[in-house]
């Protein structure tokens, strides 16, 4: 006989479960709790402290000038942290313009070059 043994049996492990000895088991982890409710905090701090949208009173009025395009007007009406395409889609957006064609002596609403908030607005 073999003094040595060459196989041997690993019964399989049953996992382990909770044991809360009746004690009713919370419905949220409290560590998951606190993380959604420093994020909702966040999230309403940043949305109080996001900068107002332009009103009415950061556009100004252009009268379109024989050959003028939105590209040179956005480029004479820059905004600090805006493209001038960006700018352009401002300008579009403001008049309903569906193209890019202008006409001289077309009025259009500008951005207004003293609206120091606007490029924070629009971002």
């Amino acid at each position: 006989m073999n003094a040595y043994r060459t196989s041997f049996h690993v019964s399989p492990r049953r996992p382990r479960t909770a044991r809360h000895h009746g004690r009713p088991q919370p419905a949220v982890h409290p560590a998951v709790a606190a993380l959604l409710v420093v994020t909702a905090t966040v999230l309403v701090a940043s949305l109080a402290l996001e900068p107002p949208a332009p009103g009415t009173s950061s556009w100004a009025t252009v009268s379109v000038q024989q050959g003028g395009t939105l590209w040179g007007i956005a480029r004479s009406h820059p905004v600090p942290g805006l493209s001038t395409a960006e700018i352009i889609e401002l300008i579009r957006t403001e008049n309903g313009l569906d193209s890019s064609r202008l006409y001289a002596g077309q009025s259009l609403r500008v951005p207004s070059t003293a609206a120091e908030t606007m490029a924070l607005a629009r971002r």
